[in-house]
């Protein structure tokens, strides 16, 4: 038996299967189990019923292999909160189409729904409600049924900004905005000058990666709120003492293929994303365009 039927999938993993359907006989061999579930599923869609009613396979040599390591879906269960039975769907649809990355955006600032171990109260007052949680068996139940299917679960907790639902139950963790040097009464991104934010982080995410296995934690950063850290004063004095200069936010938008080429070029790993936003398509040509895009129609590594 492979060693790692009883791991879990990673970015390295071998994938690549050979399977020959000939005559009454088909053959599906692999280096390493992930390659078997690819195999597998490939077989279930060779076969088709005939009028007669009788289960057919055409005879077939296929040699696959994945095109890339990353074929990721994300779903957010922070703004529009998923029940497990639809998450664990949509890993089957995932395990149907050979994608193996289930990149969940769990928290961000409309909800915190993740219930930690450690922070209970980040869950008790950030969730919509009690009862739109996900504990910490819900989570087991995921990762598991993901591992059984060849997928993996990457959770992303979205930092500095995006995190006004942890405030809700983590004291002192945002910045206080100011507006005319006085207190506006509203909050920013997580507050960077208390030790108590670096102690209360460390613990989060040292709990965070213990309950998710992948080797990878996803910690957003993007959107950061940069108005609200210039307006306090303290903040602005932590910067100054620091020797922090002036904020550059890079935002790809229709320049990815340069910046996926800069990065490349540097010799490090990237994930493309910027094309494909189910979340805001328009009716009409944005799945052709979808369909016409290449990730790798860029000048890099």
């Amino acid at each position: 038996m492979d060693p790692e039927c009883d791991r879990f999938p990673s970015i390295t993993s071998d994938e690549s299967y050979n399977l020959t359907v000939k005559g009454p006989v088909a053959t599906l061999t692999a280096s390493r189990v992930w390659g078997v579930l690819r195999g597998l599923e490939t077989f279930s869609q060779l076969i088709y019923q005939d009028s007669y009613g009788t289960f057919i396979a055409n005879e077939s040599n296929i040699v696959d292999s994945p095109r890339f390591p990353h074929r990721g879906i994300l779903i957010d269960t922070a703004r529009h909160f998923l029940p497990i039975k639809t998450i664990l769907k949509t890993l089957d649809a995932m395990a149907f189409n050979k994608f193996n990355v289930l990149h969940w955006h769990i928290v961000d600032d409309q909800s915190f729904p993740y219930q930690s171990i450690t922070f209970p109260e980040l869950s008790n007052k950030g969730s919509y409600s009690l009862s739109h949680v996900y504990t910490p068996n819900d989570v087991r139940t995921v990762i598991e049924y993901a591992r059984l299917r060849g997928i993996r679960v990457l959770p992303e907790f979205d930092s500095p900004g995006h995190t006004a639902s942890w405030g809700k139950g983590q004291t002192d963790i945002l910045t206080p905005c100011y507006h005319a040097r006085e207190p506006s009464g509203t909050f920013g991104p997580i507050n960077p000058i208390l030790n108590s934010t670096y102690s209360f982080l460390s613990k989060l995410f040292k709990e965070i990666s213990t309950v998710f296995p992948d080797e990878f934690i996803h910690l957003g950063g993007d959107e950061v709120n940069f108005d609200c850290w210039e307006s306090n004063p303290a903040v602005l004095n932590f910067m100054m003492n620091k020797g922090f200069g002036t904020v550059v936010q890079v935002w790809k938008m229709n320049n990815f293929y340069m910046e996926l080429g800069n990065i490349t070029a540097a010799g490090f790993p990237v994930i493309i994303s910027a094309p494909w936003y189910l979340d805001v398509i328009s009716y009409g040509q944005d799945w052709r365009r979808y369909y016409t895009v290449d990730p790798l129609k860029f000048a890099g590594k």
